[in-house]
């Protein structure tokens, strides 16, 4: 009897096996990583030296970090990180993607270029952000932010200068000069303005007198003081005399522990009564039109100076600018050729006039990014022809390229629908899965015919979509050749796979009956 239930008993575990394995099993559950990016500690925060010629970027350390979700089976992880600030500061992410396995940690860098000469009472926020794409696993989602705050630091610097800087003047009378005093630095600063032979000119009966002593000024502007000579009615004899100026910022001394004063000097020359004082003005530059401005990086502009003399002299124009190209220089009118780089340029425009006296101005020029829309190099499928017996496979290959840079290629898209496949399936860069070298611009996907695709030639169109949204298209061909298929499953007497189910429990079913007739 015992024997016989057991019998019984090792009957449905046979059945129960059978029944286990032709049941359909979904594929591997597959949990995303949560992917977080992360500021190294007390970095959040830089300081920018914006001074002219100086390395006006900062850095922010940080890491990328990859934690497997229970009950996930990821392999890697790869994640594209972009930077961007609210100021639109070029921001250079290193490296740009990153490929990781689950619970580890990949360090990067943020860099911001922030332009030279940017003000101090400006305070620019960093984002960096991206996107992550777990292997095996779903599509791309997003990853969190995280901000980190610029600063710039405060520089100072001036700048004196006079239109007319060297004067005559009869005796008895007062010479009045126009001196300038121009604030170079980024922020609001207060400059200490002195004549220091003040004294040497009084014991020759000479005295000056300035309308201010202690100025202040906003960045990047001038203010006029008045510097008066009175030369004495005793002044007989012709005379020359230098009056020296000298001007220090005082923030740059508080700040800075030390400042180098600016010295400047004018000249006096005391004439007779007899002899006419005549003065020649320097030219004046009413206007400076630049078309287009900004100018896309790596386009070209036409300036041209707008200008006049005073007393109605001929006019010549110099132009001078450390980056890009100047070309064609017609009077008042010069061609640039900008530099690929986004940045702000200062041209310096001169203007002097047939007597000499000369005005220099210089013009900020704003260069923005210039993006250039993706190109497909060559397009590649291995082999050329395949048979549609469900077996055969193809390697598509797309050689990609992009002026603003191989990592300005988003994806590589390409549709299968022509082969039964998905109408948008991505290639891919990561040296894997077909794919020869990781970030080397070639993007593959290998992928089976199925049978079910009729013979013929077919197309399959490519897509490559860069940062900005930006594409260009191409198509691949394949030709499907006919293959003599094997019999369907109900046609060769194996049941699907459900039906193989009902057979076997009813054998089971007859087997237990069959037993309790015989016992009974």
């Amino acid at each position: 009897m015992r024997g016989k239930i057991s019998t019984l008993v090792f009957s449905f575990v046979i059945i129960l096996s059978l029944i286990i394995q032709l049941i359909p099993i979904n594929s591997e559950a597959i949990g995303q990583p949560m992917v977080t990016l992360e500021f190294e500690e007390g970095e959040e925060e830089q300081t920018a030296d914006v001074r002219p010629g100086e390395d006006n970027s900062v850095v922010f350390p940080g890491t990328v970090t990859a934690q497997l979700a229970a009950g996930g089976a990821v392999q890697d992880v790869v994640v594209t990180l972009v930077g961007s600030t609210d100021l639109n500061w070029p921001v250079t992410i290193n490296p740009p993607k990153v490929q990781m396995e689950p619970g580890t940690e990949v360090p990067f860098t943020a860099t911001v270029t922030v332009p030279e000469e940017t003000s101090s009472s400006i305070l620019g926020t960093l984002s960096v952000s991206g996107t992550a794409q777990a292997f095996p696993g779903a599509g791309a989602y997003r990853v969190e932010p995280i901000y980190g705050t610029i600063k710039i630091e405060q520089y100072y610097g001036l700048s004196l200068m006079c239109d007319e800087p060297d004067k005559k003047g009869h005796p008895g009378t007062q010479v009045g000069y126009d001196l300038g005093i121009e604030n170079q630095g980024n922020g609001k600063d207060t400059f200490e303005v002195q004549v220091t032979n003040k004294d040497q000119l009084l014991q020759r009966d000479i005295s000056v007198s300035l309308s201010q002593s202690l100025i202040e000024i906003e960045e990047k502007t001038t203010e006029n003081i008045t510097v008066s000579v009175n030369i004495p009615s005793s002044q007989t004899s012709i005379s020359n005399y230098d009056i020296n100026i000298e001007a220090k910022s005082l923030g740059g001394e508080q700040n800075q522990g030390f400042f180098i004063p600016m010295s400047y000097t004018l000249y006096l020359s005391v004439v007779s009564t007899s002899t006419p004082i005549i003065t020649n003005y320097a030219p004046v530059i009413d206007d400076v039109v630049i078309t287009p401005h900004p100018v896309p990086a790596g386009e070209t502009c036409t300036i041209e100076v707008m200008a006049h003399d005073p007393e109605g002299d001929l006019l010549s124009f110099d132009f001078y600018i450390g980056e890009g190209t100047l070309t064609g220089i017609t009077g008042s009118k010069v061609t640039w050729t900008a530099p690929l780089e986004e940045d702000e340029y200062m041209l310096q425009i001169r203007v002097a006039d047939s007597k000499g006296a000369l005005t220099e101005h210089y013009q900020d020029i704003e260069v923005i990014y210039k993006n250039y829309p993706p190109e497909i190099q060559l397009i590649s499928v291995t082999p050329s022809s395949v048979a549609n017996d469900g077996t055969g496979e193809i390697l598509i290959i797309v050689e990609t390229s992009d002026q603003n840079g191989i990592y300005d290629v988003k994806s590589v898209v390409a549709d299968l629908s022509s082969i039964d496949g998905p109408a948008s399936k991505n290639l891919n860069d990561r040296g894997r899965h077909g794919d020869g070298v990781a970030d080397d611009g070639k993007y593959s996907l290998s992928i089976q015919i199925p049978s079910t695709v009729e013979a013929g030639v077919k197309i399959i169109g490519i897509t490559v979509i860069d940062n900005l949204g930006e594409t260009v298209s191409g198509t691949a061909t394949v030709e499907v050749t006919a293959s003599e298929k094997p019999k369907a499953d109900d046609e060769s007497g194996a049941l699907p796979g459900f039906e193989a189910i009902g057979v076997i429990l009813a054998l089971g079913i007859i087997i237990v009956i069959q037993y309790f007739k015989r016992i009974h």
